[in-house]
């Protein structure tokens, strides 16, 4: 059973379990005992505790059953020799596992054959794109991991729709007129909260700590040194039959070009930026200002892959045939140089200069303004 499946079934369990609870709680409002939350509350208490605990569950199993799959595909994978086929035992059970959802768009009832290049037409067939890589070796161990990862589906999803129900029911148990069915509500939507901002915080720690040990497992390998004073990049790693030969990993041609690129993207947006941020704060009406701003910080809104595609597709052919056409030979600037990246930088740039250069010129009090055109400013 899929868990987009179980998901759907807890939800509509939850909402049952609201619309019961609402209707318990308004028949028990007779009028002899004042009740201590709303009738809505109840209803959101059952469907909280018939919903949440449940998800917490399915997600938990997920990633165990995930994790516990990658360990029996490594256990049923051969040993490894100086000759395998395949390059590392992670790419082993990478394959393994693209294999195994290949086959699952296959009839079940479908003899398999014992090898892959019998069996590719049939996933090709289908829409399935695997890696030449994929041995022979591999298809049982797919068809195995397919089996496994449906027996463990099928038992999360069975625990999961039996905790729901036994969830719901339990809440359903407890509406009464005192019961603190708002308090309860409250106090799961705080913890709630605080669950988010948590998860925001170790969100930001995984990351910089991710970078960190990245980093210390990049200098194993390459010399800072080298990294830091090299004036070459050619980012290649010994491999097996390149005879030992390693790339270069020089810092300064990136930093160079990082440096080139900037320079021409400020020459492109500081002056008309600047220029754009006078005008909106010193000469233009506000009708005219609250057109014209938003408007140009729509640029601030495009996607950056949109600006690179816009770069690579359009911009750059079209520079590398304009300067071919005024040399009358070969170009001098090419689809992909540090001009056009700059350029198009430059544009990225220009929300962001205006919208800083339009709030610092408007935050100038006015006292010093009249001061200014005092000592002779115009």
């Amino acid at each position: 059973m899929s868990s987009m499946l179980v998901l759907a079934i807890v939800v509509a369990v939850g909402l049952v379990a609201f619309f019961i609870g609402r209707q318990r709680a308004v028949a028990q409002d007779n009028g002899s005992v004042k009740p201590h939350s709303r009738a809505h509350y109840h209803g959101w208490w059952a469907f909280l505790l018939a919903v949440l605990p449940a998800l917490l569950l399915l997600a938990v199993w997920n990633i165990g059953s995930s994790i516990y799959l990658d360990r029996h595909i490594h256990a049923a994978l051969p040993e490894r020799t100086a000759d395998s086929a395949v390059a590392s035992e992670a790419l082993d059970v990478s394959l393994v596992k693209s294999l195994a959802k290949g086959l699952r768009q296959l009839d079940a009832n479908i003899q398999l054959p014992a090898s892959f290049a019998e069996l590719q037409p049939l996933l090709a067939a289908k829409g399935v794109a695997l890696a030449t890589d994929t041995q022979d070796y591999m298809i049982p161990i797919a068809v195995e991991a397919n089996a496994v990862q449906g027996r463990l589906g099928m038992i999360g999803a069975v625990v999961t729709l039996a905790l729901s129900i036994a969830g719901a029911f339990y809440a359903l148990r407890q509406v009464a007129p005192r019961a603190r069915a708002r308090n309860n509500v409250e106090q799961l939507m705080l913890w709630g909260l605080l669950a988010a901002s948590t998860i925001a915080i170790l969100t930001t720690v995984g990351i910089v700590l991710s970078m960190l040990f990245q980093t210390i497992q990049f200098f194993e390998s390459v010399s800072p040194a080298s990294f830091f004073f090299g004036t070459v990049w050619d980012p290649r790693f010994a491999a097996a039959g390149s005879g030992g030969s390693q790339g270069q990993f020089g810092l300064i041609p990136l930093l160079a070009g990082t440096l080139y690129i900037a320079f021409v993207a400020l020459l492109v947006a500081v002056p008309v930026g600047l220029m754009s941020a006078v005008y909106m704060a010193e000469y233009a009406s506000p009708k005219v200002r609250s057109v014209v701003k938003p408007a140009l910080e729509l640029l601030a809104g495009i996607p950056t892959i949109v600006y690179g595609i816009f770069a690579v597709v359009t911009l750059g052919p079209f520079l590398r045939d304009l300067s071919a056409a005024l040399t009358g030979g070969s170009p001098f600037i090419q689809g992909q140089s540090i001009f056009t990246a700059g350029l198009v930088m430059g544009v990225m740039l220009i929300p962001v200069v205006s919208s800083l250069s339009d709030d610092i010129i408007t935050a100038v009090p006015r006292a010093m303004r009249d001061g200014s055109l005092g000592l002779g400013a115009t």
